[in-house]
């Protein structure tokens, strides 16, 4: 029987090419350079974890408060991100500009952990990032990072822009 499926082509489902009017073309190239750069301003916080899913990493530059547009600015790579229902924490999602991070300590029960959330464009929400690696040093627990950057410098001293 098997011998006989094979001479006959049995085996072979019909082909019934779709036809389109379209011509076929290659999709543009993923750039990191720009596709991984964070707009805290135009990006709400799905988008950002949908780009992280596909890059594995995101980058934005840290910057003052006091001076945002400083032009030495050291890249701060994130990873770990997610989307953070800000209702859990209640987090203040009106006085927050875009690219204020936070230090929350996240309690599951019994369980508890460090966490760093970033708020994205206005009414876009926020996101929670689990490491951050700072241009020149090592990767690091972003909460951790929130919690001494906050105790240097007191309350929101640093954005990322």
């Amino acid at each position: 029987m098997l011998v006989e499926t094979l001479r006959r082509g049995l085996f072979i489902p019909p082909l019934n090419p779709i036809k389109s009017d379209y011509k076929s073309s290659l999709a543009p190239k993923i750039d990191p350079e720009i596709h991984a750069r964070i707009d805290w301003r135009s990006q709400n916080a799905e988008e950002l974890e949908r780009r992280w899913g596909v890059l594995n990493t995101l980058w934005c530059k840290l910057s003052c408060v006091e001076d945002p547009e400083l032009e030495r600015r050291k890249r701060a790579i994130l990873s770990g991100v997610g989307v953070f229902k800000c209702s859990e924490a209640g987090t203040e999602e009106t006085e927050t500009q875009p690219g204020a991070f936070q230090h929350l300590t996240v309690r599951n029960g019994e369980d508890s952990y460090e966490t760093m959330i970033v708020k994205c464009k206005k009414g876009g929400g926020w996101i929670s990032v689990g490491g951050i690696k700072i241009e020149g040093r090592r990767l690091v627990n972003a909460g951790e990072w929130a919690r001494s950057i906050l105790a240097q410098k007191g309350k929101g001293g640093k954005i990322f822009a």
